[in-house]
C-alpha cells in the first residue's frame, strides 16, 4: 500500500470547488507524476459518493439519486455506491501514489453530530485504521459573499425554497464549520478563498500548493475553468420566472413542473441546473447582487457568526464594511440583443413569461433600444404585440367563462334549492294531509263524546230526580220514626211507672207472705212461688 495520506477537500460551495474539480480530473496524469491520485473513478465531482457515506439521511439529497443526468432508483443507487467504495479500496491498495484526493461540496450536514459520526467512522475504517494520515480542506468565503452567491445558484436552479427561512438554513449550514473545527482540529485545514482568488497562480494553483503539490509544476496544468456568476438582469428574469413558474412545486425535490421540462434532449434537461434555463444563463449584464439595505440586514444576522467563526478558526471577517453599490435602471444595448437571440431557444412556457417580463421592464427602463424594438414592431416584439392582443382575447373569454360557470352553479344552485323547497312543500302537504285525518278523527271522538255526556247528564238528572225523592222519602220516614221514637220513649216511661208500681206491689206481696198468716197456711206456699215467679218474669219484661 502506497497511500500514506488522504487530502479530503469538502468545498465549500461557491468557493472554486467546480474549478478546482475540474482542474484535477482533467490532469490526474500531471497529478500521478508527482505522487497525486485523484479518484477519478468517482468522476470529477464526488459528491455523490460523499452523500451517501455522509449524510444520515442519503434520500434527502437530490444529487445522491441523479448520476450524470439520469435519476437513479434507491436500489440500484445503493449497489452503485457499494461498486464505487470497492473501487476506492482497490485503488488505495494499488496504486503507486502517496496521497489520494477526494473531492466534494459536502458541507450541508456538518452541523450535525450524527453526519460527523459517520464522516469519522468512514476514515478511521478505510485510513486511519490503515496508517494513513487525514487532511480535512475547506475554503471559507466571507458568510455574507458566500449567502448572496449561493443564493444565486439556488435560484437558477430552482432550490430556492420560499416556505423555509432561507438564509437562517444557510447561516446554520456555515455554522458547521465550526463544529468540523471542533471534532477534526488537528487534521482540519482552512483556507480563506479571498486569499486564493489573488494568488498568483490563481484559486487551483493555491490549492495545489497548500496541499504539498510542487509549484513548479503548477503552470503545466491545463483545462482549467473559471465558473462565471450570472448576471443581474439574468438572475432578475429567473427570479420573475421562479415566482410564475417554479422548476419543481414545494421546493427543490418536490414535484416536477410539467411546464419547465417539455424536451430535454432540446433544452439539455439532463442537468437540474440548468434545464430549459440554459439558453440564457450565459448573457452579459451587470453583476448580481443584493441591495446596500438587504446587505446591511444579513449581515447583522451575520454578526454572530463570525465572531464565533473567529474565536474557533481564527479566520477573522470582522472588520469587513458593506459595499455600496449603484446599480443601473437600464438594461444595456449588448444584454437587450443577448436576450432577443436567446428568445427562439426557449421553451414556449419561458416565451410566454418573457414576453410579460419585458413588456414591464420597458416601462421602466426607457432604453432607446428598446424603445425602437418596440415602436418598429421588430421581433420579438411584434409576437408581444400579437400575444398582448390575444391575451386581452383571451382574458376575455376567460372572464366570460367565468362568468357563465359563475351563472352556471348559480342555476345548479337555485335548482338545487328548488327542488328542496319541492320537497319541503309535498312532505308539509303529506304532514297537513295527515294532521285533517288526524283533525277528523279527533271531531268524531268529540261528537261521540258529547253524545255519551249528554246520556250521562240526562242519566244524571234522572237519578238526580230519584236522589231527591228518596231525600224526600226518608225525611218522612224520619218523621214517621221520630214519632215512634216518641211513642216508644213514652211506652217505656208508662212500662217503667207500671214496673216500679209492680214492684211495689211485690214488696208488698212478700211482706205478706212472710206474715205469719202467710205461714199458717201451708198450701198456699205453692201457690205464692207461682205467683211470685209470674210477678217477677212480668216485671222483667217491661223492664
Amino acid at each position: 500500500m502506497a497511500i500514506k495520506r488522504l487530502i479530503l477537500h469538502l468545498g465549500i460551495s461557491k468557493t472554486g470547488s467546480s474549478s478546482i474539480q475540474y482542474a484535477l480530473y482533467n490532469n490526474s496524469l500531471l497529478l500521478e507524476e508527482n505522487g497525486f491520485h485523484y479518484l477519478t473513478e468517482w468522476g470529477d465531482n464526488h459528491i455523490f459518493m460523499l452523500n451517501y457515506l455522509f449524510s444520515p439521511i442519503p434520500v434527502k439529497h437530490m444529487s445522491n439519486f441523479f448520476f450524470f443526468g439520469e435519476y437513479i432508483p434507491e436500489k440500484k443507487r445503493q449497489k452503485i455506491n457499494k461498486k464505487y467504495l470497492e473501487t476506492m479500496i482497490k485503488v488505495i491498495n494499488s496504486t503507486k501514489c502517496d496521497t489520494l484526493i477526494i473531492s466534494g461540496e459536502y458541507h450541508w450536514d456538518l452541523y450535525s453530530d450524527s453526519t460527523i459520526e459517520k464522516m469519522k467512522d468512514f476514515l478511521n475504517t478505510y485510513f486511519k485504521s490503515n496508517g494513513i494520515e487525514v487532511f480535512i480542506i475547506l475554503l471559507i468565503r466571507n458568510p455574507l459573499n458566500w449567502i448572496i452567491s449561493s443564493f444565486q445558484q439556488d435560484l437558477s436552479a430552482g432550490m430556492y425554497q420560499r416556505n423555509i427561512d432561507y438564509f437562517d438554513n444557510k447561516i446554520m449550514q456555515y455554522q458547521g464549520i465550526t463544529n468540523l473545527k471542533k471534532h477534526f482540529s488537528d487534521s482540519l485545514i482552512l483556507l480563506k478563498y479571498e486569499d486564493a482568488i489573488i494568488y498568483k497562480d490563481g484559486l487551483i494553483g493555491f490549492f495545489l500548493k497548500n496541499i504539498g503539490f510542487p509549484e513548479s509544476n503548477i503552470k503545466k496544468l491545463s483545462n482549467i475553468i473559471v465558473n462565471e456568476s450570472r448576471c443581474f438582469e439574468v438572475m432578475e428574469f429567473i427570479n420573475y420566472i421562479e415566482d410564475i413558474e417554479p422548476i419543481a412545486y414545494l421546493g427543490y425535490g418536490g414535484p416536477i413542473n410539467p411546464n419547465r421540462y417539455i424536451d430535454p434532449k432540446r433544452f439539455l434537461n439532463v442537468n437540474m441546473n440548468t434545464g430549459d434555463l440554459q439558453p440564457i444563463l450565459d448573457i452579459k449584464g451587470s453583476k448580481f447582487d443584493f441591495t446596500f439595505q438587504e446587505k446591511l440586514a444579513l449581515w447583522e444576522r451575520l454578526k454572530e457568526t463570525i465572531q464565533i467563526l473567529k474565536m474557533t478558526t481564527g479566520i477573522d471577517y470582522t472588520d469587513y464594511q458593506v459595499p455600496i453599490i449603484h446599480r443601473q435602471k437600464t438594461y444595456s444595448d449588448e444584454t437587450i440583443q443577448s436576450f432577443i437571440d436567446a428568445f427562439p431557444k426557449l421553451s414556449p412556457a419561458l416565451q410566454k413569461l418573457f414576453l410579460k417580463f419585458f413588456g414591464k421592464k420597458y416601462s421602466e427602463t426607457l432604453n432607446s433600444k428598446f424603445k425602437k424594438l418596440y415602436f418598429e414592431g421588430s421581433y420579438p416584439w411584434k409576437i408581444f404585440s400579437l400575444y398582448e392582443e390575444t391575451k386581452k382575447l383571451s382574458d376575455e373569454k376567460l372572464m366570460l367563462i367565468s362568468e357563465n360557470t359563475k351563472l352556471a352553479e348559480e342555476t345548479r344552485a337555485l335548482s338545487s334549492e328548488n327542488t328542496r323547497l319541492a320537497e319541503e312543500t309535498r312532505a308539509l302537504s303529506n304532514e297537513n294531509t295527515r294532521l285533517t285525518e288526524e283533525t277528523r278523527a279527533l271531531s268524531s271522538e268529540n261528537t261521540r263524546l258529547t253524545e255519551e255526556t249528554r246520556a250521562l247528564s240526562s242519566e244524571n238528572t234522572s237519578l238526580e230526580y230519584e236522589l231527591m225523592h228518596f231525600y224526600e222519602e226518608n225525611e218522612k220516614l224520619f218523621d214517621i220514626l221520630e214519632k215512634q221514637s216518641e211513642e216508644i220513649d213514652d211506652i217505656k216511661k208508662d212500662n217503667l211507672k207500671l214496673g216500679m208500681s209492680f214492684q211495689q206491689i211485690l214488696f208488698e206481696r212478700e211482706d205478706f207472705f212472710n206474715s205469719r198468716s202467710w205461714r199458717i197456711t201451708k198450701p198456699l206456699r205453692g201457690l205464692k212461688k207461682l205467683f211470685k215467679y209470674l210477678i217477677v218474669k212480668k216485671f222483667n219484661r217491661f223492664k
